[in-house]
């Protein structure tokens, strides 16, 4: 995400989409700093040799192309996406059999900063829920991945505040580095949260003690955290939160969420299977997500 260039943002996009939060959130990433949209949408087909499809199939692809793009330009326009931040082309329209697949495919091509995502259609307002594409990106993407709950409440001037998660006392200095040179590109201030999950089956005799201690740790980590940014980027605002509660659902109704906060977490550098957050408390943070954020892979280089 370097700050010299526009923030090149994919859009997975479909025209028969419930909703348009993903062309929104790249409206308002597009009224914080420049950038350049493509759309992308894809047809799932069964697991065909190419040989078998026939040349109509291939007409009728370049037909449904052709509408693809006059959509997408039309939906980009409603969401409030400027023309002048539309790629060329402003849609592409790949068809296969796996859609993570075709995304990495395109990204690649296109050169995505993030790839952009709305929350499956069954969500509730003001939650996310990943759909298989999405939770087979976070498994395996190379790219940093968009994520936007249902019907979310944006500040009309774009963002006003990146919000950096951490879930441990470990984390991956490349994420705080990508945060802070994200922050840099936005101009905004950066707000470290600590997400402490109390567990609540603890023995009841031990609780007080190990919430206590849990606590002191996660402020003196947050505490080191705030000194260290300070001394590096000294021209950067920074201000420390902790949340905690029984829950994460519960933790991450603890600070106050603005229109214009933006948050951003970074995969743990694990296992294959353990990088992602399915399961995981950061996986439990996207699904009570309140606003816009951008999932980092471990390791990527930025």
């Amino acid at each position: 995400m370097d700050g010299e260039t526009p923030l090149r943002l994919l859009v997975a996009w479909h025209p028969n989409a419930s909703g348009n939060e993903a062309l929104e959130f790249a409206a308002w990433l597009s009224r914080t700093t420049p950038t350049i949209v493509r759309t992308a949408t894809i047809v799932v087909r069964p697991w065909l040799a190419l040989s078998k499809l026939t040349s109509k199939y291939e007409k009728q692809l370049a037909k449904e192309a052709h509408r693809a793009c006059q959509q997408a330009k039309k939906a980009l326009t409603a969401a409030g996406v400027p023309e002048d931040s539309w790629d060329d082309p402003v849609n592409v329209l790949v068809d296969g059999s796996s859609q993570a697949a075709l995304l990495n495919d395109i990204a690649t091509d296109f050169d995505a900063s993030i790839i952009l995502f709305g929350s499956q259609g069954a969500a509730r307002k003001g939650s996310f829920r990943a759909n298989s594409t999405v939770d087979a990106l976070l498994h395996s993407s190379p790219y940093a991945l968009g994520l936007t709950p249902r019907a979310p409440k944006l500040a009309k001037h774009g963002v006003k505040r990146l919000t950096v998660a951490f879930t441990s006392l470990e984390f991956d200095s490349d994420t705080l580095d990508t945060a802070l040179g994200l922050a840099g590109r936005l101009d905004v201030p950066v707000r470290v949260l600590a997400i402490l999950r109390e567990d609540v089956d603890t023995p009841t005799s031990l609780q007080s003690e190990l919430h206590h201690s849990s606590r002191e740790d996660a402020l003196a980590f947050l505490d080191s955290l705030h000194d260290s940014i300070a001394d590096k980027h000294p021209e950067q605002t920074v201000e420390a939160e902790l949340a905690y509660g029984p829950s994460v659902a519960d933790a991450m109704e603890t600070p106050r969420w603005k229109k214009g906060d933006l948050l951003l977490l970074g995969s743990t550098p694990v296992g294959t299977l353990e990088r992602v957050f399915v399961g995981s408390t950061a996986g439990e943070i996207l699904r009570n997500i309140k606003t816009p954020a951008i999932v980092i892979p471990a390791g990527k280089p930025e």
